[in-house]
């Protein structure tokens, strides 16, 4: 009895009902899944953008101070940013932060490697599910972002820096 009643709301065309009510959640977390990949793909490429232009600001200085300064206040400029908060720069020498009570020992030299540490706060409402697992991915809080950049200011007394800075 309890098998013709199944067969005929299968028959019926129920069957499609059935099957669209069990892949409609699949649906919504796939749906769910792609909105939190570009969520993280795109916070991301602006905290990688916002690290490359202090990092930037700071190799073309001309001494160690100005280019605290000056990563300073790009970061100052674009901390309007979207989804960040507490966003602040540090300038590394050597593994040393450059800091008041060393800037004047540093060699500020072109061709030297400094690292740029971004430190900023998620604010944004950003969880993304890991396919298959139990885990979730929570990128809210505090993050850090590590850049490498080599000084490019120019060398004192170089034929070829006076050659370029004529060009204008």
């Amino acid at each position: 009895m309890k098998l013709k009643i199944i067969k005929r709301f299968f028959r019926s065309g129920n069957g499609e009902l059935l099957g669209f009510v069990i892949c409609m959640p699949l649906f919504v977390w796939l749906l769910m899944l792609l909105v939190s990949i570009a969520q993280l793909s795109i916070t991301k490429e602006q905290i990688t953008y916002l690290a490359y232009a202090a990092g930037r600001a700071a190799v073309v200085s001309e001494n160690a101070n100005d280019a605290l300064n000056n990563a300073q206040a790009v970061v100052d400029e674009s901390s309007n940013l979207s989804g960040f908060s507490n966003v602040n720069v540090d300038i590394l020498f050597n593994g040393e932060p450059i800091t008041e009570s060393n800037i004047n020992s540093i060699s500020w030299q072109k061709g030297e490697y400094i690292v740029v540490r971004l430190t900023y706060t998620t604010d944004s409402l950003i969880s993304g599910a890991i396919p298959f697992s139990d885990e979730e991915i929570d990128m809210n809080g505090t993050r850090e972002m590590l850049m490498v950049m080599m000084i490019e200011r120019p060398v004192p007394n170089d034929p070829y820096t006076s050659e370029w800075t004529n060009l204008s």
